[in-house]
């Protein structure tokens, strides 16, 4: 017992000690640090797309299997064809998996058979918007009956990304300069610099399901029915600068 209480006293003492050599040396780390200004700089770009990526299905219905999956694959075929017509390369047009569903007109009693559903996705990247209009009217003649998104975007992303983040930066150094001056000091050389996000806000028309939404007399009368807007790429980073 005896042993054990010296014990756990010198235990104490070594603690109590840590605890006194922690508080004493937390203040000099902080007298010997450097002075700094540290600012939050953003920067925003407007970027005009150069090429339009657009996701879309067609389905087709037949109470025989095989004839709705032949009419699926010829539509799709027209489809695809359309890339030679308008020069898209075939990495740029993609099909995806084909779904199979018998419909009901009571799903949950499984009467009145409606017949079988097959649909099949596809996903086209267009380079020349020039060609947008003509091809998307050409892909609802061929037998697109669903449209799942249209996103427009640029090929040279990556340059406006670093593009905006020089300008955060340049941002920062202004603002950093501007709040020393008001102080009487100046600023030195940068610190730290940190990145919070370089973000992309992308132009997307309105997901729908069905091409309703799209007024085929207006496409033929050659007037642009969807315009496709301006990509935002923005940056912000935190930046100190040591006080001279």
């Amino acid at each position: 017992g005896t042993k054990m209480n010296k014990f756990q006293k010198n235990i104490s003492i070594i603690l109590c000690m840590v605890v006194m050599l922690v508080g004493l040396t937390i203040p000099v780390w902080g007298a010997n640090g450097p002075r700094l200004i540290t600012v939050l700089g953003e920067a925003e770009l407007q970027v005009v797309p150069d090429e339009v990526v657009i996701t879309m299905a067609v389905e087709t219905s037949d109470k025989n299997l095989v004839a709705a999956k032949k009419s699926n694959d010829d539509r799709v075929r027209k489809v695809i064809a359309l890339a030679e017509k308008y020069k898209i390369e075939p990495k740029y047009i993609q099909t995806g998996q084909i779904s199979i569903e018998p419909r009901y007109r009571n799903d949950y009693e499984k009467r009145e058979f409606i017949g079988y559903f097959v649909r099949k996705s596809i996903v086209v990247q267009l380079k020349d918007l020039s060609k947008f209009e003509d091809f998307f009217s050409s892909i609802l003649e061929q037998g697109v009956n669903y449209i799942y998104g249209i996103q427009f975007q640029s090929s040279e992303l990556n340059k406006y990304k670093n593009q905006v983040q020089a300008l955060a930066v340049k941002a920062a150094k202004e603002k950093a300069t501007m709040l020393a001056s008001q102080l009487g000091q100046k600023i030195g050389e940068p610190y730290l610099i940190r990145e919070e996000g370089t973000n992309l806000i992308p132009v997307e028309v309105g997901r729908y399901s069905a091409i309703k939404a799209y007024d085929q007399n207006l496409a033929d009368s050659g007037e642009s029915t969807i315009a496709p807007g301006q990509i935002r790429v923005k940056a912000a980073l935190t930046v100190s600068f040591e006080l001279e």
